[in-house]
């Protein structure tokens, strides 16, 4: 049986977020481009390649439109069983489908942070070298953009250490339209102390439009915080001590007078 569902993107990952409880289509959803779907009779082992047709009305506004195509597997002699006593487990595939209609299509991406992360948790200062960047960006356009571009980590000194292309899986992932998508990638030559920056170069469509974002992040061992925070106390109680004896000294110099 196949069953056409809406998704949204989990503005994280762009996993598919499944919408499954009904309730008002989606002005993004791909159901109204697919008709009814005949059930499809499998015997054990057997194998059929079936053709969907989608059918766009010639009024539908141009832009990106997406939803999922999921079959479940159902006995095919669930209507026999009067009874209600047999027991079966539904197994189902999806697959997704993105259709872009032709006609004033809008691409608009905006850059909106990049950060470094240990463990996947963002920050601006460490104990530890971050073992990663995330950058995340949102699609304010009509259509499915697919952003490419680098990343440059440099030290204190300004000298790159590493660096990386973004979105560079085959194929690049998505960002669905109205959506953000944050992507996280591994960095490495990151030292155990010292002040770091990162720069990124955010691009998509034909590469015309180029976006910048920058960071900048500290690694600072425990160690080293436990010593700095040491050495100011120890020079706190030292300022009080004198101020303690300074006024001291002064109080004695008034009783002689």
């Amino acid at each position: 049986k196949a069953e056409i569902d809406d998704f949204t993107a989990d503005n994280e990952t762009g996993t598919p977020q499944l919408i499954t409880s009904g309730g008002q289509v989606p002005t993004t959803s791909v159901r109204p481009f697919l008709g009814t779907i005949a059930d499809i009779p499998l015997k054990p082992g057997e194998t059929k390649k079936i053709t969907i047709t989608l059918k766009v009305p010639a009024e539908q506004p141009a832009g990106g439109y997406y939803g999922v195509l999921r079959f479940k597997a159902f006995p095919a002699n669930t209507a026999n069983d009067t009874n209600g006593q047999r027991v079966s487990l539904t197994a189902s595939v999806g697959h997704i489908i993105l259709v872009q209609v032709p006609g004033q299509i809008t691409e608009k991406l905006d850059a909106l942070s990049l950060r470094a992360e240990y463990h996947k948790n963002p920050s601006n200062f460490f104990i530890h070298p971050p073992d990663g960047m995330r950058l995340e960006v949102k699609n304010i356009g009509n259509s499915f953009i697919k952003p490419f571009g680098t990343v440059s980590v440099k030290d204190g000194k300004g000298k790159e250490i590493y660096s990386y292309e973004i979105n560079a899986t085959d194929p690049r992932g998505n960002v669905l339209p109205k959506s953000t998508r944050a992507f996280h990638d591994n960095i490495k030559n990151i030292g155990k102390f010292g002040h770091y920056s990162a720069v990124a170069s955010v691009t998509y469509g034909n590469g015309g439009d180029v976006l910048g974002l920058k960071t900048s992040f500290w690694v600072v061992p425990l160690w080293v915080m436990i010593v700095a925070g040491a050495v100011v106390l120890v020079a706190a109680i030292s300022i009080a001590l004198l101020v303690r004896l300074w006024r001291k000294h002064r109080r004695n110099l008034h009783t002689r007078h």
